[in-house]
């Protein structure tokens, strides 16, 4: 399954007559930021959606690096760990909803402290925030990714 957005974009090109204006269509694969401090987990989950096709994912291990790289990434979508040793997926959803520049960012939280929906459903709401337990299965969490990103 290929997944991506596509966006139009204007290019220059250069035909034996002269330069141009073409109207080209451009993939956009889904950024996603992925905040969890096992690292095997985060190698294993940016691994299975980049292998998707549609996903471009930047891992962080620590809660304090979370902001700089949401920034300098500029992801669609944030997905947190519930609990890291250096901070919560709650102070850093915070954090970077208070940024300017990252304000609107779609954001689920992943975290093994909570068990799935008794009535068999992935996600759970709690506080109007969607939550995913671990472990899940990709095909689960990028049904989960883009239900956030397509709204």
């Amino acid at each position: 399954m290929k997944l991506s957005f596509f966006s139009k974009k204007k290019t220059n090109s250069s035909a034996s007559n002269g330069d141009s204006a073409v109207l080209e269509q451009e993939r956009k694969k889904v950024k996603v930021l992925l905040v969890d401090d096992e690292a095997s987990f985060a190698r294993l989950t940016k691994m299975n959606l980049e292998k998707q096709g549609g996903f471009e994912v930047r891992t962080e291990t620590k809660a304090s690096q979370a902001l700089q790289a949401a920034v300098q990434f500029k992801p669609d979508i944030a997905l947190l760990d519930v609990m890291l040793p250096d901070g919560d997926g709650g102070q850093i959803a915070a954090t970077l909803q208070d940024h300017p520049e990252l304000e609107g960012l779609p954001i689920i939280f992943l975290t093994a402290a909570i068990k799935r929906d008794p009535s068999g459903g992935l996600t759970r709401q709690i506080g109007g925030r969607t939550y995913i337990p671990k472990p899940v299965k990709v095909e689960d969490l990028i049904g989960c990714i883009m239900d956030a990103v397509c709204v």
